[in-house]
């Protein structure tokens, strides 16, 4: 069976209403700037790019924005999981760590989190991992300084799947730390309740299948969902 998709221009008519409604949308004005306009000067210092980890790995699977209890814990001031706090830490962060995500309330499964975080500081942060996050956070800044080329999709692919390699992190938040940094234009994390989207197409709808990546989330369920899901879009 084949699927003829006819676009007429009432739906360019109401995409375009769309763009020009949420174009002013603080949201898109920040994403456009720290993304994909050129100006912008990504922050690559250590503590920096370790308070956005840690971020990227806690909001995993658990509620993040305004109002939540994870977007409050981000927002302390001193933030008792900074970069200094944690090499102060260093030989019992485990529960230290523990010991702060707790006392936030509303963070879920932080036994888990609490070694993930100890983990990605000793390899990724005091040791031999930094020099790869550096250097693929170098890499990218060198394409963000430049106007827009799809051709810097597969940096920032190979930049994600370096930052994947975290404890905690899968295709989704290695995706969301350099989109995060400021550093990406076209990999894209897509949430898991989209997984299904390409499966779910009408039949005879053709789709490119490499432009989409299939790939588990060490946190993903075993039993009683999916284990992975589409975790990007590679634009054209």
């Amino acid at each position: 069976m084949r699927v003829n998709w006819v676009i007429t221009d009432a739906d360019v008519t109401t995409v375009r209403d769309l763009v020009r409604e949420q174009g002013g949308h603080q949201f898109v004005l920040e994403r456009r700037q720290k993304n994909v306009d050129l100006g912008f000067k990504p922050r690559l210092d250590k503590p920096h790019v370790w308070k956005r980890s840690l971020a990227c790995m806690l909001s995993s699977q658990q509620r993040s924005g305004p109002g939540s209890a994870l977007h409050a814990f981000l927002k302390l001031d001193p933030f008792p999981l900074s970069y200094g706090a944690c090499r102060e830490k260093r030989d019992g962060l485990a529960d230290y760590a523990l010991a702060a995500m707790r006392s936030a309330g509303g963070i879920g499964k932080v036994n888990r989190r609490s070694q993930w975080t100890e983990a990605n500081f000793r390899d990724w942060f005091e040791g031999p991992g930094w020099a790869k996050l550096h250097a693929a956070a170098t890499e990218l800044q060198v394409c963000r300084q430049q106007l827009p080329d799809p051709a810097h999709a597969a940096i920032e692919r190979k930049a994600a799947a370096a930052a994947a390699q975290m404890d905690g992190f899968g295709p989704k938040q290695s995706r969301n730390l350099w989109q995060t940094l400021g550093l990406t234009r076209y990999e894209i994390p897509l949430d898991v309740t989209v997984h299904g989207f390409p499966e779910n197409l009408p039949s005879g709808f053709a789709y490119p299948a490499a432009s989409w990546q299939t790939q588990r989330h060490p946190d993903a369920p075993t039993a009683g969902g999916s284990k992975a899901f589409w975790s990007l879009w590679k634009h054209a």
